[in-house]
């Protein structure tokens, strides 16, 4: 009878802790990483346009601007990427339209547009978005492995 009290505890303790156990636990990692894309400004032939001391284009001159409401943020890239080229991060803002739209300032001559369409994804452990189509002043672009850059060629 004594030991079976104990199952009985035990059973019960292990319903408790097992109904505490989070499935999604495992998701916030994707969920974040999925906000961000890598930005490399090139010419026709490849060569990087960003140099701090050529140029023509100079990282601390290159600029974002949207008329979203959202938050965009948008600097030097810092992931360790198997790269020489200098690289920018861009998180645009993301909102119910399932569009967005950054105006790129190269410099004060050079402007460039940039939209991301993206899909709402919703399972069971909440929804999050995911980038489908990248365009460059209208024209589609995609995504350049391993890495995942949005590579805009001038």
């Amino acid at each position: 009878m004594k030991h079976l009290r104990y199952l009985i505890a035990f059973a019960l303790l292990s319903i408790f802790l097992l109904a505490g156990c989070d499935p999604c636990s495992d998701t916030v990692d994707r969920i974040a990483s999925q906000t961000s894309v890598y930005l490399k400004i090139v010419d026709q032939n490849g060569t990087s346009l960003v140099d701090s001391l050529k140029g023509p284009y100079y990282p601390d001159s290159v600029k974002v601007t949207t008329t979203e409401t959202a938050n965009t943020l948008f600097g030097p890239a810092r992931a360790p990427l198997d790269t020489s080229d200098f690289l920018f991060e861009l998180h645009p803002p993301l909102n119910a339209s399932l569009r967005s739209v950054v105006l790129l300032h190269l410099n004060q001559n050079d402007t460039d547009t940039l939209q991301f369409d993206y899909d709402l994804i919703t399972h069971k452990c909440g929804s999050y978005y995911q980038f489908s189509t990248f365009w460059l002043n209208g024209k589609e672009i995609a995504l350049t492995k391993p890495y995942g850059i949005l590579v805009l060629k001038k």
